[in-house]
């Protein structure tokens, strides 16, 4: 089914209104979100263990449109698959192996290889998992 990007847009649109989200106008906003994110963990994330799953939050927002029926089938919808695949491997390779959270996506399941002081403490305290400390 190919769709202008227009129409797709309008259809994102819509999902967005039906769940409520506030501040996201097109799908790049939360690709934008997703590989900033991942910037800062790559830097190492130097905040605490709730601000971080604050933070994950959008790639919980990103599954909810790549599995949403109604975008399914748009052609713009490979562009955003292609960009999240991109983003979603170097998030990976960031992470230790071992998940701490087994019924999580992936994303929450497994933590950060390395982060700042106060989330390098909270993973400590709520895992019991030392990871490395990088300023």
């Amino acid at each position: 089914m190919l769709t202008t990007p227009k129409e797709f847009v309008e259809r994102f649109r819509a999902v967005v209104a039906a769940r409520g989200w506030r501040g996201v106008s097109t799908p790049f906003d939360l690709i934008g979100g997703w590989e900033q994110l991942v910037d800062v963990v790559a830097e190492g994330y130097d905040d605490n263990i709730y601000e971080y799953r604050n933070d994950l939050s959008v790639r919980e927002r990103i599954e909810v449109l790549l599995q949403d029926e109604s975008l399914s089938g748009v052609e713009q919808m490979e562009r955003v698959r292609t960009q999240v695949g991109e983003i979603d491997a170097r998030f990976r390779s960031l992470l230790r192996p071992e998940p701490v959270r087994g019924n999580s996506p992936w994303w929450e399941a497994h933590l950060p290889a390395y982060a700042g002081a106060e989330l390098v403490a909270d993973i400590k305290a709520a895992y019991g998992v030392s990871i490395e400390e990088r300023q």
